[in-house]
């Protein structure tokens, strides 16, 4: 299921709850992740008994939850207020992307907070700079681990399993990798920079991950071939790169 798709089948399930005077709170989760339109972590796949996804709302106290509504989960933030929420044209409330991020903080890894921060920061719903103020700002469970994923989220990555790959790296001590590194020295025919998924300088170690489509695109694949002899000239031949590039490539069970 694609993104989008969760996003549609999400929102629908909340209009039809919405029609029927089920919905209350405030959308928060994985439900919020959905409505953000950004790719969740937990791959989350909680569903009713007739077959739609199960909502996650919060309110600010217990005495706001309302029992008895099949598959509506509610939560309880005591710090929940107005600057957190984000009203929908359709009257659908959803928490804001930082308060959406620090709601997972109680199922998700460090690392996987690291990915959701990421996601949502590719995707133009946050910034690390608004992350850190809602910080600052606010108390919620799993605030600590948040401050801790919040020290290894870095801009420029280009997707979820880049991100996995960058934290392996650091989990084993190679913490000299940077996101989106742009090879000094060298272009392509046409002048366009050389950037690589991750890059060392100092160890002259250039990373490229590819999704599974190109390795199923046949076109993708020549593009990727044709690149993969471009960069590796130019980087063989550069004065500042001695290392050849590895490339991974995810491959289908």
């Amino acid at each position: 299921q694609s993104i989008a798709q969760r996003q549609q089948e999400v929102w629908n399930v909340c209009r039809a709850l919405k029609d029927r005077n089920e919905l209350y709170g405030v959308l928060t989760r994985n439900s919020a992740i959905a409505m953000w339109g950004v790719p969740d972590p937990s791959m989350d796949s909680a569903r009713t008994a007739d077959g739609v996804p199960v909502v996650h709302v919060v309110v600010q106290t217990a005495r706001n939850r309302r029992k008895g509504i099949p598959g509506v989960v509610a939560h309880v933030w005591k710090g929940l207020s107005e600057e957190h929420i984000c009203h929908t044209q359709d009257g659908i409330d959803v928490l804001a992307p930082e308060p959406t991020w620090a709601s997972m903080a109680e199922t998700l890894s460090v690392d996987m907070l690291v990915e959701l921060a990421e996601s949502q920061m590719r995707h133009g719903r946050t910034t690390k700079e608004k992350l850190a103020v809602f910080l600052e700002g606010n108390s919620f469970r799993g605030r600590r681990k948040c401050q801790l994923a919040l020290l290894l989220v870095e801009s420029g990555s280009d997707s979820p399993k880049e991100i996995e790959l960058r934290l392996c790296l650091l989990s084993y001590g190679l913490s000299g990798f940077a996101v989106g590194y742009v090879v000094s020295g060298i272009s392509f025919e046409n002048g366009a920079a050389v950037t690589l998924d991750l890059a060392d300088p100092e160890l002259k170690i250039g990373i490229e991950y590819d999704g599974d489509h190109h390795r199923t695109d046949k076109m993708q694949w020549c593009r990727d071939v044709w690149n993969w002899k471009v960069w590796d000239g130019r980087l063989s031949r550069s004065p500042n790169w001695i290392c050849r590039m590895n490339r991974i490539v995810p491959r289908s069970p």
